[in-house]
């Protein structure tokens, strides 16, 4: 669940919110299993195809590293959004938040999306410990916050 003292995710300062634990576990058994195919493979002289599936999920296990990261991943609030991997940004300066789906079938995700002024954010929210219709939300009713503290 996002870090909250409020039940629901909701906490009138801010909401952090963190990599999914589960979806971490998951994917590490799911890498596990394909790296003991692999070294299966390699054993009983299938060299190629079992040096190939150890090397992809060498490469599957380095490439998922940021998945452990235990920092805050987005903290939203009254005064902005935080991404760790694109700073701050206060509510003045961001357009158009909102969670969308992009792509279809299997092969679609959410995202948060937002305009400022340097360009656009776009970011991948399937990894996380939240769920989009409850990330909505929160933009909407930080948002909102924010609209009240600046108009009074």
């Amino acid at each position: 669940m996002p870090d909250s003292s409020v039940v629901g995710g909701f906490s009138p300062e801010k909401t952090v919110i963190y990599n999914s634990k589960a979806k971490g576990v998951f994917l590490v058994i799911l890498l596990l299993l394909w790296l003991w195919v692999g070294i299966f493979l390699y054993i009983h002289n299938f060299k190629i195809p079992g040096f190939i599936l150890t090397l992809l999920t060498i490469i599957g296990v380095i490439a998922s590293r940021s998945l452990f990261d235990r920092k805050p991943q987005v903290i939203i609030s009254d005064r902005g959004i935080f991404i760790v991997k694109d700073g701050f940004y206060p509510w003045e300066k961001i357009k158009n938040e909102k969670v969308i789906r992009v792509g279809e079938g299997r092969q679609s995700k959410y995202v948060l999306y937002y305009h400022h002024a340097l360009g656009t954010v776009k970011l991948d929210i399937s990894l996380f410990n939240i769920k989009p219709q409850a990330l909505q939300q929160l933009l909407e009713r930080y948002r909102h916050q924010y609209a009240i503290r600046t108009s009074a």
